[in-house]
Parts: structure tokens; sequence; C-alpha cells
């Protein structure tokens, strides 16, 4: 199901589908906004079903008047961080207005349940991308 079973929000009820359909898997595609505004609770739903969940975005490589769905680097730093750093408060979305609202996630050091898992890989590994950590 994509979107985190489009109810990302509510990650108990996600959970109550998965354990009562085997054959479900979800993906993360637009969702990170909610997931790091629950940093605890995604976590342990990404260790529990670390074998259902796929990598995804809702990114278009013509979509420069929806910024926040602009297949580009910007959008797979931000996947990245979430995925893989530590890092915290930073925006979602690269567009000035966020497509889910204001607000910041958090990055959960999902590195070690979810891109490990994964059979291609991190978004770095499926298109060239490279972080480049910013220093303030």
């Amino acid at each position: 199901m994509l979107h985190v079973g489009n109810f990302a929000e509510n990650l108990e009820n996600v959970s109550e589908n998965l354990d009562r359909f085997p054959n479900m898997h979800v993906d993360i595609a637009a969702r990170i906004g909610e997931l790091g505004r629950q940093p605890r609770a995604a976590r342990a739903f990404f260790e529990k079903y670390q074998d259902r969940i796929l990598f995804g975005t809702d990114a278009t490589p013509h979509a420069e008047n929806y910024p926040q769905q602009l297949f580009g680097d910007e959008l797979y730093e931000i996947y990245y961080r979430f995925l893989e750093t530590d890092d915290e408060y930073f925006d979602y979305a690269p567009a000035k207005v966020p497509p889910q609202g204001a607000g910041a996630s958090m990055g959960s050091a999902f590195r070690r349940i979810f891109c490990a898992r994964s059979i291609t890989g991190t978004p770095r590994a499926n298109f060239g991308f490279h972080y480049k950590e910013r220093r303030e």
C-alpha cells in the first residue's frame, strides 16, 4: 500500500493491518513528514516490519510547479537525511510551503534497519546521489 498505508499518522492502525494481512507491504513515499514527527514510534514500526517497507517517493522529473515533487538531488538529500543520519529538525520537502503543512522531520538512525535490508540499497546507491553534510 502506498504512503505507509495512507495512514502514516496512525502507525498503530497500519501495524494492525500488516499483522492481519501477511502479504501487505507499504512504501514511505511522500510520508517522511508524518514519520519524522513520531520518531520513536516510526523506529519501532521500521524495526518490526523491516521486510515489508519499501522505499518510494512521489517525485516526477517535470514538476517545476510542484517543488515538493521535483525529482532531483534536493529531494533525495532529504530522504537520505531521514533514513541514514541522526539529523534532527529539518524540512521534509524541498518547497517553501511543504505539502502536508509546516513542520520539520527528524532522522532516527533508520539506516541500521531499513537500508541494510533494502534489496537495491538507498537513494544514494540507486541514483548516484551523494549527501554533502552541512555544518552551520
